[in-house]
């Protein structure tokens, strides 16, 4: 008894083309992130008029967060890149023209901000602060409580026992207030 293969149902097969339709322009990114990449390693730069501003600009969007974070040279690379495309450059008959260094503005305006994790002038934080005040709190009513108890562990005591002496000591001083109350 040989196995058939199941008969695969007509509407299954336009969602099917739909979604390889769908994922080719997805693999075109990745390789054109790919590509630019693989250059990048090879020379340490990017030369711009070696692909297209689509291209350029599908592997900028094609790199991950972590990438972005801890490679930001590439993605300098990239971004430079698109701008001497910009400029003109890589155009027909465009003379050849010195490309202003990566990282500067046109117009002269001041090159952008550094680390946003540079030190600041700025203090601690008010909810931090309120944290640590806390915290301080908590520790100070904890060293007081072991002091108040002779600084014996809490695994020491019997539960049992401790919860039936505070009954007790709370049945003695609740007697205590009853017997104060005036009568009628």
């Amino acid at each position: 008894m040989s196995a058939r293969p199941l008969p695969l149902p007509r509407r299954l097969l336009p969602v099917l083309v739909a979604l390889a339709l769908a994922a080719a322009p997805v693999a075109a990114g990745a390789d054109a992130f790919t590509r630019v990449e693989n250059a990048y390693q090879r020379t340490g730069t990017i030369d711009a008029c070696s692909f297209s501003t689509a291209t350029l600009s599908a592997a900028l969007r094609q790199e991950d967060t972590y990438a972005t974070q801890y490679f930001q040279d590439f993605s300098t690379a990239v971004q430079g890149a698109l701008n001497t495309r910009a400029g003109g450059i890589c155009a027909r008959g465009a003379g050849a023209r010195p490309a202003r260094p990566v990282g500067t503005l046109r117009g002269g305006g001041s090159p952008p901000p550094g680390s946003v994790t540079a030190h600041s002038s700025s203090g601690i934080p008010a909810p931090l602060a309120v944290l640590g005040v806390l915290a301080a709190l908590v520790a100070l009513g904890v060293a007081g409580w072991a002091l108040g108890r002779g600084w014996a562990p809490l695994w020491a005591a019997d539960w049992r026992h401790a919860w039936a002496e505070a009954g007790y000591r709370i049945s003695i001083r609740w007697s205590d207030l009853a017997d104060r109350r005036p009568r009628r």
